[in-house]
């Protein structure tokens, strides 16, 4: 290295923050899985602006920092509108480090209300279905669960119940027929058997001691 460095005082200083940059703690937290994810987002003047955050020692730290453009289209819509593309930017950007851990995101705006009300000529609905799409898979989740998240019901094949009578035509007549033998248990309704009943309107009762007929 043929160069000589002027060792002036602003060269001093520069060396001197290094130091003290290099001695502090880091900005940035190692990313949790087992922790809440917060996410900020912001637009300004077409750009995408997003803070990934999780609470340490009482107190919200950063984890990560995303920053993006938006393409042409999403930044010709009105300010409200691109808080939503601004959103979809962020969660799209943070989902290598969030995964399947749960994510609060908050925004600047009434992103949902606007997504649920649909009232607006500039987000096609191909748009608005991309950008509410992680939203209704969450409340279809929630309706629906699925047989490997929870048990829909406690009947099994095997099991003995008694059916709700919904045909009865005065008040004194038998609530309940049956008992029944469960035979087969879907998750949705069979349409060659006329014979399928929904869970709802069955009843679990013990085993007879004399044979019954199955259902």
């Amino acid at each position: 290295m043929s160069t000589r460095i002027q060792w002036t005082v602003e060269t001093e200083a520069a060396f001197t923050d290094l130091k003290l940059a290099l001695q502090s703690p880091p900005t940035l937290g190692l990313p949790d899985p087992e922790r809440q994810f917060i996410q900020t987002v912001d637009e300004r003047h077409g750009c995408m602006t997003s803070v990934l955050l999780q609470e340490h020692g009482g107190a919200l730290r950063p984890v990560a920092y995303f920053s993006c453009k938006l393409d042409p289209v999403a930044a010709a819509l009105p300010h409200c509108l691109r808080a939503i593309a601004a959103a979809e930017k962020a969660v799209v950007a943070s989902r290598d480090l969030v995964g399947y851990s749960p994510l609060t995101l908050l925004v600047p705006h009434m992103v949902t209300a606007i997504l649920h009300e649909q009232r607006t000529s500039h987000l096609s609905a191909a748009r608005n279905l991309t950008k509410s799409l992680s939203e209704i898979r969450a409340r279809v989740k929630a309706a629906l669960p699925s047989p490997a998240d929870q048990q829909l019901h406690p009947l099994h094949p095997g099991d003995y119940v008694v059916i709700k009578d919904f045909r009865r035509t005065r008040w004194n007549q038998k609530r309940w027929q049956g008992p029944f033998q469960i035979l087969l248990v879907t998750q949705t309704e069979v349409a060659e058997r006329a014979t399928w009943i929904h869970a709802s309107h069955c009843k679990k009762v013990p085993e007879p001691k004399e044979p019954v007929s199955r259902e």
